[in-house]
Formats: structure tokens, sequence, C-alpha cells
């Protein structure tokens, strides 16, 4: 039973340069709130944001403002495919596509993923 479990949580694709362990991520925090001094962010009516695509050192001065807007029970995420993962599936372009993963990887918990919502025309 395990193993069908295991089959439905989508693996860590990219563990250079990101959290992926609790202390890890805790002591990530720490410093960024030592860095922004637990600043307020402006959230008034924001629907939307983007957000850079990077490891922490990299993008954690984005990431870190950013995720702290976030209050909602569902996020939609749009992501581009690295080239290594397009030449795999033959560099398809403006389609969509879905992974079959229940579940992704997360450092506290496993994060439940929506199925599609898709109407045929």
């Amino acid at each position: 039973m395990n193993n069908l479990i295991a089959q439905n949580v989508r693996p860590i694709r990219d563990n250079v340069g990101f959290c992926w362990d609790e202390n890890e991520m805790q002591n990530f925090i720490s410093f960024m709130d030592s860095i922004y001094c637990n600043q307020e962010f402006e959230k008034e009516n924001i629907i939307a944001a983007i957000s850079v695509h990077d490891d922490y050192l990299y993008a954690g001065k984005v990431y870190y403002p950013l995720f702290k807007l976030i209050n909602a029970k569902e996020v939609i995420i749009f992501v581009v495919t690295h080239g290594t993962v397009k030449n795999e599936i033959y560099s398809p372009s403006g389609v969509l596509i879905f992974d079959e993963f229940n579940l992704w990887k997360g450092i506290y918990n496993d994060v439940k993923i929506s199925p599609p919502h898709l109407e045929k025309y």
C-alpha cells in the first residue's frame, strides 16, 4: 500500500539551492526576517503575481515578500519547463501539460494538488 501512495507524490526535481528540510527552511526564513526586519508588504487587491524561477540564493529576496502575501486556499501556478524536460517530450509549443500526481513533495507536508478543471468544447 505504501508503494501506491509514494507513486502519487511528485518527487523533488531540483534539490540544489532549495530547502528540503524543516530546519533549513526555518533558517532561511529567519535569515530573510532579519533582512526585512519583519516588514509588512502591501497586499491590498493582489489577484496575481509573477515569481522568478531560481534557487534561494538568487531568488530568495523575491520569494520571501511575494510568498508572504499569499493568503488563499488554492493557488494556480503556471510554470515553464526546462530544456531537458522539453527534449524528453519533443519540445511541445502552445500546449498545457498537467502531471498526474495527487501530491507534490513539500517541506512540512506534501501539498495536495487539485484536479484540472477543463471542459471539452
